[in-house]
């Protein structure tokens, strides 16, 4: 999905501090890039915690016969699920909300915060939205670009703590958030009179075939001097 290698994600965060490139990521080359590969893996999951087009998930599901709720688990695509939380409203028997986290690694499932238990009531419809680690391949160009970015800053600073290339990368790291998060508002179709509250989808036109149709628009008759 991504076009960026992993190796070559290290490569520019190395030459960002100025250090020679690899030529793969297993020492061979004589290279040591485990301190890289650390700062690329924690900001690859802190983007993808975020929540993002590409690997957030709502379904609608309904507990085991005894009582658990479990969800996905990791495969050739992704490396597990990394947040969940309860979408739908669930009350308990004190009528407080209850709040949800996802619990094992393994196998996953979903865990009641509110009651700490991971029992539910059987034969509830539960609406869950969790969001998936995805692999470093699966990854859009964009979003790869972006986690590159504030890795290369952060290793940069952490290896030579120049403060003129700091101000660079944090430019170029700006930038990159910016061209990934205009790419996840428009996969994620998100538009205020579309998904926002019941009173503002009113304004927004039902039949869409009327909007493309010229028999349907409307000119300003002006007149000629």
């Amino acid at each position: 999905m991504g076009a960026i290698s992993r190796l070559e994600a290290i490569n520019h965060m190395l030459e960002a501090s100025g250090e020679s490139l690899v030529a793969d990521l297993d020492g061979s080359s004589g290279v040591d890039t485990a301190f890289a590969e650390q700062i690329l893996d924690r900001y690859e999951r802190d983007y993808q915690l975020r929540g993002l087009s590409v690997n957030q998930y709502t379904v609608e599901l309904y507990p085991d016969a005894n009582g658990r709720i479990f969800l996905p688990v990791a495969d050739d695509d992704d490396n597990g699920i990394i947040d969940a939380e309860l979408f739908s409203m669930h009350t308990n028997d004190r009528g407080l909300a209850i709040y949800a986290r996802v619990q094992g690694r393994v196998q996953p499932k979903l865990y009641n915060v509110t009651d700490d238990t991971d029992i539910w009531e059987v034969g509830t419809k539960y609406t869950i939205q969790y969001t998936k680690r995805l692999k470093w391949d699966n990854l859009p160009t964009t979003l790869q670009r972006a986690i590159m970015a504030s890795a290369a800053r952060r290793y940069q600073a952490a290896v030579m703590g120049d403060a003129e290339a700091d101000m660079f990368l944090a430019q170029e790291e700006q930038m990159y958030w910016s061209l990934f998060k205009a790419e996840d508002t428009q996969d994620r179709r998100s538009n205020l009179f579309l998904n926002g509250p019941s009173y503002m989808q009113k304004f927004h036109p039902r039949n869409r075939a009327r909007m493309r149709d010229p028999n349907e628009f409307r000119f300003w008759r002006g007149t000629s001097s």
